[in-house]
Formats: structure tokens, C-alpha cells, sequence
């Protein structure tokens, strides 16, 4: 138990000394219980210190029970343990009574009294005190340790990190030089071979020029169009764009490349008005060597059918046979005038029909038999892929209107019905002719079967066409048999 402490708390105190002195508890206790870090850091705890800290509840083991607070006698008021209990108010009522001395005896006796109970419970309740301080101390013997072993821990981490970043770094900034080396000799050498196709190009025209020839077109369309994939190849972010040398030749290069499309359009229309099959492989490898072949054709094809289209609307218009017809200063017949103009325009129709035909079935057997030199690949399966190879069945749209045409001039000039005979031989010369290239080049191209309105055989078209001129000759025909019958 705790030992005897001088000048016990059970003894009666004077007024003057009612609390016991600081170093009482301090001087009795065993010097194992001043060392609690919670509450007796630093410098040992007195007793005035220690009941402060029992009284407000930081010592939780040792709060005291509900009789601390009754004197011996009960003389003490059951407001002070209330939990209502307010001091000002209880100060203020005590001083408002006469007995004032007494009641200042009173409050003394219950200091008394609690100072007394509070000795007690420590004296009590030391060795729990006692074995909670010895817990306290072994947890920070351990955190102690603990922490003593975290900070070697970090220190061992930052060492391993310094022995691996060093070198990681070195490794880095030497990837990043190499890259920066790699990136160098790519514009060096994607500079180069500028130089190089540039000086090529310049070849290519003194050749022309020199012989007057366009066999060199399409190497010089493929050297163009190498240039222009040169210039557009931003790997890792690298252009060639802003660098002086290839700046200098920006504006000769378009000129150039400007110049190669001219030049094709103008050798592949040459070549489709004279046939010749020579001149249109090498306008088509041009535009093909410049990644612009489907585009081209497909212009072409629109072209031609655009252009038979006026020329049918303006040759088989009744309206233009009619001023024709009346603006002459011939003396012959009106009939036999009309039917010169009839025949002139008939032929002049059919002329250009055969023409535009005959010219893309040319094309389309160039595409079919010209292979590009390096990838080998046929022109008119490129075509295929894109659904752009019935070439024949587009310019045959236009030839299917000379049916309503007819029907329209028949009907405003009936005296063309006994020419019938006339008309459909120049139907079977033209049918004849574009047989010979309507069927072969529908079937090898792979074109797909045209809309319902565009027939796929020209023989019967041509029975649409003289359905009504047929019709209204053979009642003529029959109405003169029975005349002649008669």
C-alpha cells in the first residue's frame, strides 16, 4: 500500500493550510509514478496538480463515487453533485443569507472532505495506477522502436532509390540524345531524297522537251506524286515544311505537278478522239501515278455522256427541224426538204452516238489490259472497287432518249412514215456497230445491270425507238394493199 505521508490528510487542517503542501505527494510516492507521459512529463506531478487532473476527468480510473461529495455528517448540500447545479447563482444565493460565516464553514468542511476522500482513492487504487504508468511505458518502449525502425527503413529506400534513379536517368537522357539523333538523320535523310526526286523531275521534262515525247509523263507523275507524299509525312512530328532548300522548290513543284495534269488531260483526250490506245495507257498510268485515275475516268465518262446528251437534244428537237425546215431558200418540196434535214440530223445523231460509244469502249480495254509496272495491279479493278465500271451503261443513258425523240418527230411531221424503210436501215447500221462494242465491254468490265429504263441491248432499243414510225407504216402499207386489192 501506499507508505505514510507526512502530516496525513485524516488529521484536522487549519484554515490557513487546508490543501497539503506541493512536494507532500511527491516526496512519498515511489519515483516510478512521476513518470507518466500523458500527465507527469517533465517534472514530477504534485498532489494540487494530480486532484486538478482527477477533477477533470483525465484519470477516469480513479473518479470517485457519488458519497466523496456528502460529508460525514451530511452536512453538505446535495446541490453541489446536481447536474443542474450552477455556482454563480449558488455563490449569489449564500452571500444573500446572514449566516455567511456559517456557510463559509460549511464549504470548508466539504474542501475538507473531498481533499480527504481524493487521498484516499489515490492510496487505493496506486498499483492499477502504478501498472497502467509500466503499460504506458512499454507502448513507448515499442513506438520508440518502431519509429527508430521506420526511419532506417526510409533511410535504406532512399539509398535504393538513389542507386536506381542515377543510373535511370542516364539511361533516359541517352535515349532521348539517340532519339534526337534519329530524328536528325531522318530529315537528312528525307532531305536528301528530296534533293534527289527533285533533280529526277527536272530529267524528266529536259527529256521531253529534248524528243518532244510523252512516254516520260508518267515517271515524272510518279516522281511528283513521291514528292508530295514526301511532304505530307509528319512521322514524330518532323515536316519537312520550313526548311530553305525545300521551300525554294515549293513553287516550281505546283507548277510543275499543274503542268503533268495539263498535259495528260489533253494527251488522254487526244488519244480517245483518234483511238489510240498508245497515248491513252499513257495518259491513264499518268493519272494513276498520281493517285488520281478514278477521279479522272470517272470525269471523262461524265463528260462524254453529257456532251451526246446535247448533242441528241438539239439534233432530234422538232422545234429546230421545224425552223430548219421553214428558213430554207431551196426550191425543192417541202416534203423532200424535210426529209434531207430528217436524214442529215438522223445521221449527225448517230454519228455522234457511235463515236462516244467507241471511244470508252476503248478506254475500258486499255483499263482492262494495262498493269501498273510496280504493284502489277490491273487499272480497272481499281475501278471495280470503287462500283465506277459501267462506263458503257452511263453513256448509253442518254442514247435511250432518242426514243421519245422519235416518237415527238413522228408525230409532228407524219409525212416521214414512207421513209420508214430508210430510217430503220440507219437504226440497224448503228445497232450493228455498237454491238460490236456494247456487249464485250458490259460483260468483261463486270458492269452491273443498268435501271429498267436503259435497256442492255441495243437491238431493243432500236425496236423501241421505230415502235410508233413501225406501227403507223404498216397501217399505210396495209391501207394501200387493200386499195390496190380493190
Amino acid at each position: 500500500m501506499y507508505p505514510a505521508m507526512p502530516g496525513s490528510l485524516s488529521a484536522p487542517r487549519s484554515t490557513s493550510s487546508r490543501m497539503p503542501t506541493p512536494h507532500t505527494l511527491t516526496q512519498s510516492a515511489p519515483s516510478h509514478t512521476r513518470c507518466h507521459r500523458s500527465s507527469w512529463t517533465g517534472t514530477s506531478m504534485n498532489y494540487e496538480s494530480f486532484v486538478v487532473q482527477l477533477r477533470r476527468g483525465l484519470l477516469a480510473p480513479l473518479a470517485l463515487p457519488p458519497a466523496a461529495y456528502h460529508t460525514q455528517g451530511g452536512a453538505m448540500s446535495n446541490d453541489f453533485h446536481d447536474v443542474n447545479f450552477n455556482a454563480n447563482a449558488y455563490l449569489k444565493a449564500t452571500l444573500q443569507k446572514s449566516n455567511f460565516e456559517g456557510e463559509r464553514a460549511r464549504l470548508k468542511e466539504a474542501a475538507t472532505t473531498i481533499d480527504r476522500r481524493l487521498h484516499k482513492e489515490i492510496t487505493e487504487n496506486f498499483p492499477k495506477l502504478k501498472e497502467q504508468v509500466q503499460v504506458v511505458q512499454e507502448l513507448d518502449r515499442k513506438v520508440e522502436a518502431i519509429q527508430a525502425s521506420t526511419a532506417q527503413l526510409k533511410q535504406s529506400v532512399q539509398r535504393v532509390e538513389f542507386l536506381l534513379k542515377e543510373p535511370y536517368v542516364r539511361v533516359e537522357n541517352k535515349v532521348k540524345e539517340l532519339q534526337n539523333i534519329w530524328d536528325t538523320t531522318n530529315m537528312l535523310r528525307k532531305t536528301g531524297r528530296f534533293l534527289s526526286l527533285v533533280a529526277k523531275v527536272r530529267e524528266h521534262q529536259a527529256s521531253q522537251k529534248s524528243s518532244s515525247s510523252s512516254l516520260d509523263l508518267p515517271k515524272e507523275a510518279k516522281t511528283l506524286r513521291d514528292i508530295e507524299l514526301l511532304l505530307h509525312d509528319n512521322e514524330n512530328g518532323l515536316s519537312l515544311k520550313g526548311i530553305n532548300v525545300v521551300d525554294r522548290e515549293s513553287d516550281w513543284l505546283k507548277k510543275s505537278a499543274e503542268s503533268v495534269r495539263t498535259r495528260s488531260s489533253e494527251l488522254l483526250k487526244h488519244g480517245l478522239s483518234t483511238t489510240n490506245q498508245a497515248e491513252i495507257r499513257t495518259a491513264v498510268q499518268a493519272f494513276y501515278n498520281m493517285g488520281q485515275m478514278s477521279k479522272v475516268v470517272q470525269k471523262v465518262v461524265a463528260d462524254h455522256s453529257q456532251e451526246l446528251r446535247k448533242v441528241i437534244t438539239k439534233e432530234l428537237d422538232p422545234q429546230t427541224i421545224q425552223i430548219a425546215l421553214t428558213s430554207g431558200t431551196s426550191d425543192e418540196p417541202k416534203e423532200k426538204r424535210l426529209k434531207t434535214i430528217l436524214f442529215q440530223k438522223l445521221e449527225l445523231t448517230f454519228q455522234a452516238m457511235l463515236q462516244h460509244l467507241t471511244r470508252l469502249s476503248q478506254l475500258v480495254k486499255v483499263m482492262q489490259k494495262t498493269r501498273d509496272p510496280v504493284t502489277q495491279v490491273v487499272f480497272i479493278t481499281v475501278l471495280q472497287k470503287e462500283g465506277s465500271t459501267a462506263f458503257i451503261d452511263e453513256i448509253w443513258k442518254p442514247i435511250t432518249t432518242v426514243e421519245d425523240r422519235m416518237t415527238r418527230i413522228v408525230k409532228r411531221f407524219g409525212s416521214i412514215v414512207s421513209e420508214y424503210p430508210k430510217i430503220h436501215r440507219l437504226f440497224s447500221n448503228f445497232v450493228q456497230s455498237a454491238n460490236e462494242h456494247f456487249p464485250s465491254a458490259a460483260q468483261q468490265v463486270g458492269a452491273v445491270a443498268p435501271a429498267k429504263d436503259v435497256p442492255t441491248e441495243p437491238q431493243r432499243w432500236k425496236e423501241q425507238c421505230l415502235g410508233e414510225l413501225q406501227t403507223r407504216y404498216l397501217k399505210e402499207s396495209m391501207g394501200k394493199l387493200k386499195e390496190q386489192a380493190q
